[in-house]
C-alpha cells in the first residue's frame, strides 16, 4: 500500500487492491477451479447471456465400394445439432464494516492482512462451489441400481448424498426424477425421495415416498437420480436446481441434453457409457479392476477414444491401493525403480494411474463411482472467467445502506460435453 505517513485512506486502500487482487485472484482461481484447468474454453460470443454451441450426433455414412464404371455412393452428411447452452452465474462475496477499516487505517500492514483473509475466505467459498458443481450441478447427484421398488426396498445411492437431507436419518424429502441409463427413458418423474437409513455397503440408503418400481430396469444398468429443476439441494438455501451450472454427471446422464431429448434413438451417440455391478437389492460391491477395464473397452467401442483422466472421490483410493497390493504380490506390478534412501509404506495417491490414465482425487467427486473423462470432448462455455467484479474499476465498494465496504468475485460459465460418448461412468462400488 503506497503510504509512509499519518492514516491510510479508503482511496488508498481501492487502489492497493486493484493493484494486488485484479490479476492475482484470476490466476489463482484459474489454477484452483477444475473446469478452467482441464476444459477449452469456448470463444463462440454470447447473445442475451446465451451461446451456441454446435454438435455431430451422426457420421456421414456415404463411403462404399462400387466397381468400375458403376455410379458412385449418394451423398451423405454430419448429423448435426446446435446446442443453446446459458451461462450460469456464480458469486461470493465478502464486507468489511467502517469501524473494521477504521480501526487499521493506522496499521497498513494490518489491515492488509485482514482484507487479504477475507478475500481469500470470499475465493475459496467460489472455487469450492465451482468444483462441486463441477460433478454434481444440474440436478444428477448420483445414482442407484436396483430392480426393486424403492418404497419398499431402500437401496444403496451413489454419489453426492450430501445433497439430499442426510443430517438426519430419515431425512427431509426432495422430489426426483429416475432416469435409467441404457435408453435414458424416464422410469418415475417428480417422486419423492429421501435418504432412508445407514447402510453397510455404502454412506446411505436411499427411499421413494409413494411407489417407484425399477422392475422393467435391467439389473446392471444404473439408474440416475435428479432433483427438479424447481428443487434447492439440502447443503445449500436459496439456489434453484435451474440455476446452477450443469455438471458432469448431469452432462452424461440427463434425458434433456441442453433442448435435445436423448431418449430418441436419432441422438443415441449423445448418451454415455454406465458400467455397475450392484449385488442384487442394489448393495454396493468391492472395486474390481476388471470394472474398469470394462468401461474403458466399452467407451472406446462407442467412440474410438480412450480415456485421459479418471476422477474419484478419496475414499475409494483406499480400494485402490488394496488392489495395488494384492496385484504386487502375484508379481504383476510395476514400481519405479529410482534409487532412493530411506523407506516410506505408503502410496501418493496424486500419482495413481490405471493402464496409464492418472486418477485424480477431489472431495466433491461422487462416492462410490469412478468417473472416466475425455476433457478434450468438452466445452468450457465462459462468458467472464472467474475474478474479482470490478466493472466501475474498483474493487471494493461502499455498500449503499450499512457502514461497510464490500468486493465479491463472479463466474460465469456452464460446461458442456461435446461427445457424451467418449466418457463413461462406473458405479456401484462400496464405500462409506
Amino acid at each position: 500500500m503506497a503510504v509512509t505517513t499519518g492514516a491510510v485512506t479508503i482511496a488508498e486502500i481501492r487502489q492497493w487492491m486493484n493493484d494486488t487482487f485484479v490479476s492475482k485472484v484470476e490466476d489463482q482461481l484459474n489454477r484452483e477451479i477444475l473446469a478452467v484447468e482441464l476444459f477449452k474454453q469456448h470463444n463462440t460470443g454470447f447473445t442475451d447471456g446465451q451461446a451456441i454451441v454446435p454438435i455431430n450426433y451422426a457420421r456421414n455414412t456415404s463411403a462404399g465400394y462400387r466397381g468400375e464404371n458403376d455410379a458412385i455412393p449418394d451423398a451423405g452428411e454430419l448429423g448435426r445439432a446446435r446446442l443453446s447452452v446459458d451461462a450460469k452465474y456464480l458469486y461470493s462475496r465478502m464486507s468489511l464494516t467502517g469501524p473494521a477499516i477504521e480501526s487499521g487505517r493506522n496499521n497498513p500492514n494490518g489491515l492488509k492482512a485482514t482484507l487479504q483473509e477475507e478475500i481469500d475466505g470470499a475465493l475459496e467459498s467460489l472455487s469450492n462451489r465451482a468444483n462441486n458443481y463441477f460433478f454434481s450441478g444440474g440436478g444428477v447427484i448420483g445414482y442407484v441400481c436396483t430392480n426393486t421398488d424403492l418404497n419398499a426396498a431402500p437401496a444403496d445411492f451413489f454419489g453426492n448424498v450430501e445433497h439430499l437431507d442426510s443430517g438426519a436419518v430419515p431425512g427431509a424429502p426432495l422430489n426426483v426424477d429416475l432416469i435409467r441409463m441404457d435408453d435414458y427413458s424416464t422410469v418415475h418423474a417428480g417422486v419423492a425421495m429421501r435418504v432412508a437409513a445407514t447402510s453397510t455397503t455404502a454412506q446411505f440408503k436411499v427411499e421413494t415416498m409413494v411407489g417407484a418400481s425399477l422392475a422393467a430396469v435391467p439389473l446392471g444398468v444404473p439408474v440416475a437420480v435428479r432433483l427438479v429443476d424447481a428443487a434447492i439441494y439440502a447443503d445449500t438455501t436459496v439456489e434453484t436446481v435451474g440455476e446452477q451450472t450443469v455438471g458432469i454427471m448431469s452432462n452424461l446422464s440427463k434425458k434433456s441434453f441442453f433442448g435435445i431429448d436423448r431418449s430418441n434413438a436419432t441422438y443415441e451417440a449423445l448418451r454415455s457409457n454406465f458400467v455397475t455391478k450392484c449385488a442384487t437389492g442394489g448393495d454396493g460391491v468391492d472395486f474390481t479392476s476388471s470394472m474398469l477395464q470394462e468401461l474403458f473397452t466399452k467407451i472406446q467401442r462407442q467412440s474410438d477414444k480412450r480415456p485421459e483422466v479418471l476422477f474419484v472421490e478419496h475414499g475409494f483410493m483406499d480400494q485402490y491401493v488394496s488392489i495395488l497390493t494384492t496385484t504386487a504380490s502375484s508379481g504383476n506390478f510395476r514400481i519405479s525403480q529410482t534409487t532412493g534412501k530411506g523407506a516410506d509404506a505408503g502410496f501418493n495417491t496424486q500419482q495413481m494411474t490405471y493402464g496409464s490414465v492418472p486418477f485424480r482425487a477431489s472431495r466433491h467427486a461422487p462416492k462410490g463411482s469412478v468417473i472416466a473423462l475425455s476433457p478434450s470432448t468438452w466445452a468450457h462455455v465462459t462468458l467472464k472467467g472467474p475474478g474479482m467484479a470490478d466493472l466501475d474499476g474498483n474493487v471494493l465498494s461502499r455498500i449503499s445502506d450499512k457502514d461497510a465496504y464490500e468486493a465479491y468475485a463472479r463466474y460465469y460459465h456452464n460446461l458442456v460435453a461435446k461427445r457424451p460418448n467418449a466418457n463413461g461412468i462406473l458405479t456401484g462400488i462400496k464405500h462409506s
